[in-house]
């Protein structure tokens, strides 16, 4: 997380630079179009920028100011199956699946700027980062089950992206402006999770702490579309992106001690491979008004799921090795507010 927390920063001063000159959204949503005003539309029936009701639209492309610097404070939020990933051992080996479920929450910090190339076209440069928090989920066993365990979980979890794409603004309907947008991302969750786990009826006796770190890094293409609307102190941006394959890694570790019976062992493993079958989806919206001069605020909300599956791998254990596959689902939503400041322009 050291290495994705530099290029946070970095693509924060890369966004504090005069020349990424163009309007943000959340998370890198695009902008209107080169020289666009900061915000969006105002809807119908509300006061435009300073109780003047303001035309539909996309922006002229000739405008002369427009916000090259915007940050995005919000707060994650999922129920206990944030972030869940399954344990399966091969069809023919004995065992339940071992399932991993715990909400992913906290404080998320993002930034963006957007480097337009000509009156349709554009780059973007993103970043976001889920501050480091703990949460409080559960473990569980599915299948055929030898002895039920009570268990109780406890995750320390980061998570962050690092977003670059481009735009194309390719249908103007003159209430809002159609873009294509296509881009790629560096997602990156780690994890650790602390288990302690006893025997909840059946003969003997069982007990056990263990401690699984899983780290998950998703290179996802996307491709997608945003609906933009705006006016001369106000705007509006929803947009939807994914791709139905998402390639990534999981990287899992696990080690445990405990007694069953009286008697003490140690055991642990690591499993380290691809996803085969994954996809990731994400929408949000947007809607920010001009308060002070240059300087706007907004609100938004940001859905996003990622799913990756892999083929049955090797878990090599200190006691033996066994073939298993790992599944995993995150998904949450994220709620907050924005700032941004504009900046003039030479388009």
């Amino acid at each position: 997380m050291k290495k994705l927390a530099l290029i946070f920063i970095a693509i924060l001063m890369l966004a504090c630079s005069s020349p990424w000159a163009n309007g943000q959204a959340p998370f890198g949503n695009m902008q209107p179009g080169p020289g666009a005003p900061p915000m969006a539309l105002t809807p119908p029936g509300f006061p435009g920028g300073y109780g003047v009701p303001q035309p539909y639209g996309c922006p002229p492309p000739c405008a002369q100011m427009c916000g090259p610097l915007a940050f995005y404070t919000g707060y994650m939020v999922s129920d206990k199956r944030g972030f869940q990933y399954k344990r399966e051992p091969e069809d023919d080996a004995s065992g339940p699946d071992l399932v991993f479920r715990f909400p992913l929450q906290g404080v998320v910090l993002a930034t963006s700027g957007t480097f337009p190339l000509s009156e349709n076209l554009g780059v973007i440069a993103a970043g976001g980062w889920l501050l480091p928090n703990k949460t409080v989920g559960d473990f569980n066993q599915e299948g055929t089950v030898e002895t039920p365990l009570t268990s109780h979980l406890e995750a320390d979890s980061q998570w962050g992206i690092i977003d670059g794409a481009g735009y194309f603004t390719f249908f103007n309907a003159g209430w809002g402006c159609f873009q294509f947008l296509g881009g790629f991302r560096w997602d990156h969750l780690t994890s650790r999770q602390t288990i302690s786990s006893h025997n909840a009826g059946g003969p003997g006796t069982f007990t056990s702490a263990a401690t699984n770190d899983i780290t998950v890094d998703a290179y996802i293409p996307y491709f997608g579309f945003q609906l933009l609307q705006t006016s001369t102190c106000s705007r509006f941006a929803a947009r939807v992106i994914g791709f139905p394959v998402a390639p990534g890694t999981v990287r899992f570790n696990e080690s445990s001690s405990g007694t069953e019976d009286g008697v003490v062992f140690l055991d642990g493993g690591e499993f380290n491979h691809p996803f085969k079958r994954s996809y990731f989806i994400e929408a949000s919206a947007e809607y920010s008004m001009k308060i002070l001069g240059d300087i706007s605020l907004g609100g938004f909300a940001l859905f996003n799921t990622l799913h990756g599956k892999t083929d049955f791998g090797t878990f090599v254990g200190q006691e033996e090795s066994r073939s298993e596959l790992i599944n995993l689902t995150r998904l949450t939503w994220t709620f907050g507010g924005s700032i941004s400041y504009s900046f003039s322009t030479g388009f």
